[in-house]
């Protein structure tokens, strides 16, 4: 089997990438290309949240602006992100670096938090539905 494409004029060969599997989800019971998102946050990413969203207090925005990541420690600390500000924020960010999102694309975000002492990276799944980005899990 070779793939070909009508170029208006002629048939000629595709070449095919094989360095990048096409996957497939089940989707209201038919398969479908997954075109999941799998993003890690950055430095700039961070640095966005804290200079160019709403999300969460003034404190906390600069505090992940600064460190590059979340602080989830103390619910009374006044750099604390509540799991709404996070989305929220993240939401705004998608938003911002991915315009051209389809309907029902799925982003699945890494970020990093501070919990206690320690830094731990924490995934978040969120959803385009056409018009915003959504909170999935």
């Amino acid at each position: 089997v070779i793939p070909v494409t009508f170029d208006g004029a002629n048939w000629v060969t595709t070449p095919i990438n094989v360095g990048s599997p096409l996957t497939f989800l089940k989707t209201d019971g038919m398969w479908v290309a997954d075109n999941t998102v799998y993003y890690t946050a950055t430095t700039a990413d961070y640095k966005y949240i804290g200079t160019q969203t709403t999300a969460g207090s003034q404190s906390a925005r600069d505090n992940v602006a600064q460190y590059g990541d979340f602080n989830i420690s103390a619910a009374t600390d006044a750099t604390y992100w509540s799991d709404t500000d996070i989305q929220n924020a993240f939401i705004a960010l998608l938003a911002h670096d991915f315009p051209t999102a389809v309907a029902n694309q799925k982003f699945v975000v890494t970020y990093e938090a501070y919990n206690k002492g320690a830094t731990v990276n924490v995934t978040k799944t969120f959803q385009y539905n056409g018009s915003v980005f959504v909170f999935v899990q």
